[in-house]
């Protein structure tokens, strides 16, 4: 009986440190709410660098938070009512600018925020691809667009009707 609940205890131990996320990945408590709170923080963030808001000693925690975000925005978009194509261009964004990130690691304060604003252009882009991404989100699908109402009738039909009320023939 010691023995079952020892292994018990251990597999109970084991299970829990499978779980855990591995050392330097964001946690689920730091997950934006949505895809565009991802995004709009992503864009706030690139504003204030180049905006030379963001002093050297904060560079490495501007950083690491974009570098989170970025973490997050594959998983947010699978969350929402992408397609697969938009998917991917969301998960190929994101990989571009973890890379970029993975280039600032390693560079002192003041650098980073040079080499930063040397692809300012870059993220900009990756930015308003992103943007126009979550647009997608905000719009209604395409078939409730153009799909016309269950009642609805045609401008003739109403004419029909009115001529066989009127015609007692």
């Amino acid at each position: 009986m010691k023995r079952i609940r020892m292994s018990w205890t251990i597999g109970l131990i084991l299970l829990g440190a499978a779980c855990r996320p591995p050392e330097g990945l964001p946690s689920v408590a730091d997950r934006p709410s949505d895809y565009g709170a991802a995004v709009h923080r992503l864009s706030e963030l690139h504003a204030a660098i180049l905006a030379g808001q963001v002093p050297a000693e904060q560079a490495e925690q501007v950083v690491q938070e974009q570098d989170q975000l970025v973490y997050w925005l594959p998983w947010l978009a699978a969350d929402s009512d992408l397609a697969e194509a938009p998917w991917n261009r969301v998960a190929a964004t994101a990989d571009a600018l973890t890379n970029w990130v993975d280039d600032l690691d390693g560079v002192a304060a003041h650098g980073r925020l040079q080499r930063y604003r040397a692809q300012a252009n870059d993220w900009q882009a990756a930015l308003d691809e992103l943007d126009q991404i979550g647009r997608l989100l905000e719009a209604p699908p395409a078939d409730l667009q153009t799909a016309a109402p269950e009642h609805a009738t045609r401008p003739e039909d109403h004419g029909q009707a009115s001529q066989a009320q009127e015609d007692p023939s």
